[in-house]
């Protein structure tokens, strides 16, 4: 039986979503890593980091987490994507 501690990792990604749509970057970066401390797997937080830094434009922080999406799922087109974009942000 669990210890009785439902996992709302669902809850906590959607109210760090509410954080990025404020524009609150740091904010929804601290949701999604505590949602990765119930799901450490998930694409969508690890992405969401990714794409928070980005926007922080903390570009090497940016890359390794789109660099950790695409090892989840390397057929996802999202990641590579974005990783081509940190990469030219990135050698500007």
């Amino acid at each position: 039986m669990s210890s009785g501690v439902p996992n709302f990792y669902e809850a906590i990604e959607n109210r760090a979503f509410c954080f990025m749509d404020l524009g609150k970057w740091n904010k929804a970066i601290e949701g999604f890593k505590q949602s990765l401390q119930v799901n450490p797997n998930s694409l969508l937080a690890i992405f969401s980091i990714g794409e928070c830094y980005l926007r922080l434009e903390e570009y090497p922080k940016a890359k390794e987490y789109f660099e950790q999406a695409i090892q989840i799922d390397p057929n996802h087109p999202k990641p590579k994507e974005f990783l081509e974009m940190t990469n030219k942000l990135m050698n500007k």
